[in-house]
């Protein structure tokens, strides 16, 4: 007697707990599911709230490309430009920025090259190519390495 007494508390708890009104946001009403865009597409009441002007179906569509994107705008690094693509060979190769960011002047072929290879070259001063132009134009497999040939011609 006591076991059905105590098992039918519980199944009401747990049921009622389960169906409590207004457990789902989308039955609040129009002043929730259309009050952000991100709610009438959850609650699947973007129709509703483009007919009765609480939003714009620009602001839907908003919303729709943000989710299917699946990326938080400015969360890729490799659109961040080349501040950021340039600033480590790892960020170059990752967002295939290598031959710009030699070819401004930015990273030394060989960084990029050490990297692939899986040396570390992000210690400072591991790449020979930032010591200057005495290492530079030392040899002219140096200046050709560190793209520095043309500074290298003109000393």
């Amino acid at each position: 007697m006591y076991f059905l007494i105590i098992a039918s508390i519980l199944v009401g708890a747990t049921f009622s707990q389960e169906h409590n009104l207004g457990n789902n946001h989308c039955t609040w009403g129009p002043a929730f599911f259309c009050g952000k865009a991100e709610n009438a597409v959850e609650c699947k009441t973007e129709e509703y709230c483009v007919a009765k002007k609480y939003l714009t179906q620009e602001q839907i569509d908003a919303v729709n490309v943000e989710k299917s994107s699946g990326d938080v705008l400015g969360s890729n690094p490799c659109t961040w430009g080349p501040s950021q693509w340039c600033k480590v060979a790892k960020n170059a190769v990752t967002c295939k920025a290598e031959t710009y960011c030699v070819s401004k002047g930015l990273l030394s072929q060989a960084a990029i090259d050490n990297f692939k290879l899986g040396k570390r070259s992000d210690l400072l001063g591991s790449d020979p190519c930032t010591w200057g132009p005495s290492e530079w134009c030392k040899e002219a497999k140096n200046a050709v390495k560190c793209s520095a040939e043309q500074y290298c011609v003109s000393k």
